[in-house]
């Protein structure tokens, strides 16, 4: 199940968007304290580091958002 709110390291960072690559779909999740952004790949309903940044750098660039 993807959270709307996930700790990464020691910091709190709330789901922003979901974006589809031609291969995988990304949540980016964001830290307004600090100003970060982190993507994390879905896979079978949970999170994990990026497999393939081409793929996030392209849907990214072409703003593939879908929700």
């Amino acid at each position: 199940m993807i959270e709307n709110k996930i700790i990464f390291e020691g910091k709190e960072y709330i789901k922003m968007k979901k974006i589809q690559g031609n291969r995988k779909t990304y949540i980016e999740y964001r830290n307004e304290e600090l100003q970060k952004i982190k993507f994390f790949e879905v896979d079978k309903g949970s999170l994990k580091e990026i497999s393939n940044k081409d793929d996030l750098k392209i849907a990214i660039e072409k703003n593939y958002i879908i929700e």
